[in-house]
């Protein structure tokens, strides 16, 4: 593969931005704001319950799309098309989302949202080991991470501002919030295609044959690299999405903002989230090119261990700051050192399927995560009377968590061979 331009890694990663911009402008402002208004007995509930049946449908639909995307041929190439698809179902379901005006329409809406990630993230994906050549996988992952960090920053604050709003201009902040990210998915649609026009073909001659009903088929003991990135991924994706889902409510019974105060706070922790993995997230590219994947890996695990511990602990506003800077930095060197180990370890002619599969790790722990909070944070703190325990409950599980995603890392390597099984 020939060497791409800073250019064209940068376009290649324009869908992360995108993606990124569009999961963070709703969760966890839109979201928040919506159960808030739909259901304001049971918050935490609906959120998780929904975003879980989301989760599901993600695990099912990540790998036959992959699957699907490798075995594709048009005039647009192989992974083009399903762009094409899933920005406007993404788009539509932001609005459906903003608008709701009942739970069963909300619901609705949530799951075409993560029907139109699957059409776009797995292909995507698949464009590194596609495109990329081994040598620049880390300085593109850490550019991909470099653009999820930036779409973090963007859409938390723009959409915890904008939904703040909302005693003031009513549905319509809301609307504007997720507009946002609807522009931003039609700008990496357009970057997206100019990438691509000039990157040669891959040969077809490659392409997998088997059906769709394979496309979650590997054989885990002769891939014990992915077979343990896997693994690491689950854990760590399980307590990073509880830390994430239901932090606007933990802000607003544990620490005791109402719901607009709340919105601005979070925009502001998302800034040194977001700050301290922007700060990161490119050098920890480089750094995995030339040091190797696994103690990047290593490392952020036990940071986001430690911020995570934290936040348990703490309880004061300016202490969660720390924490957040903690948790941060593991995230940065994390998103970096695991997307470029990821693009070594899937075989070259099943990408999309490989990448498809594993997308269930992190779908998957966002599931259980998202199962845990709607079934623990409510009926605990009814049970026990407190507007705390079922949170730190939680949060204390997420810690554990992270804790086995350093075992896991311990057992990573990068020896797998690049062929289908």
């Amino acid at each position: 593969m020939p060497r791409l331009s800073w250019p064209r890694l940068f376009a290649l990663s324009a869908f992360a931005f995108a993606i990124t911009l569009v999961a963070n402008s709703l969760d966890p402002a839109v979201f928040g704001h919506k159960v808030l208004q739909l259901l304001p007995e049971k918050p935490n509930t609906l959120l998780g319950l929904s975003t879980f049946a989301a989760s599901v449908l993600s695990m099912a639909l990540g790998p036959i799309v992959g699957a699907w995307s490798d075995r594709t041929q048009s005039r647009h190439g192989r992974r083009m098309p399903f762009f094409l698809a899933g920005v406007p179902v993404l788009i539509a379901a932001l609005y459906i989302i903003a608008l709701a005006p009942s739970v069963m329409i909300f619901v609705l809406g949530v799951l075409l949202f993560r029907l139109g990630d699957n059409l776009i993230f797995p292909p995507w994906q698949a464009l590194f080991p596609d495109y990329v050549p081994p040598a620049q996988r880390g300085i593109g992952a850490g550019i991909k991470s470099l653009l999820d960090i930036l779409a973090l920053l963007i859409g938390r604050f723009a959409a915890g501002e904008l939904v703040a709003q909302a005693p003031i201009l009513g549905q319509k902040a809301v609307v504007l919030a997720v507009t946002v990210p609807a522009v931003g998915l039609l700008i990496a649609l357009v970057t997206t295609r100019w990438a691509l026009r000039e990157l040669p073909a891959r040969n077809e001659d490659e392409l997998p044959r088997q059906g769709l009903l394979e496309a979650f088929k590997i054989n885990w003991r002769a891939r014990p690299a992915f077979t343990w990135w896997f693994i690491n991924r689950t854990f760590f994706w399980t307590g990073f999405t509880i830390l994430g889902t239901f932090l606007l409510f933990f802000v607003i019974d544990v620490i005791g903002f109402p719901e607009a105060e709340a919105q601005r706070y979070l925009a502001r922790l998302s800034l040194v989230l977001g700050g301290a993995i922007l700060l990161i997230a490119v050098p920890s590219g480089w750094l995995a090119d030339r040091l190797g994947r696994k103690p990047l890996v290593v490392s952020a695990c036990v940071l986001i261990t430690v911020g995570t511990g934290m936040i348990v602990l703490v309880r004061e506003p300016s202490s969660l700051i720390y924490a957040a800077a903690l948790v941060g930095l593991g995230a940065g060197i994390f998103i970096s050192a695991d997307f470029a180990l990821l693009t070594d370890i899937v075989p070259a002619n099943e990408a999309g399927r490989y990448l498809g599969i594993s997308n269930i790790a992190s779908a998957g722990g966002g599931a259980v995560a998202r199962l845990l909070g709607g079934l623990i944070i409510d009926p605990v703190n009814a049970l026990t009377g407190s507007a705390a325990i079922g949170y730190l409950s939680l949060y204390g599980f997420a810690a554990v968590l992270f804790f086995f995603s350093i075992l896991a890392a311990l057992k990573l390597s990068a020896e797998e061979a690049p062929s289908a099984d």
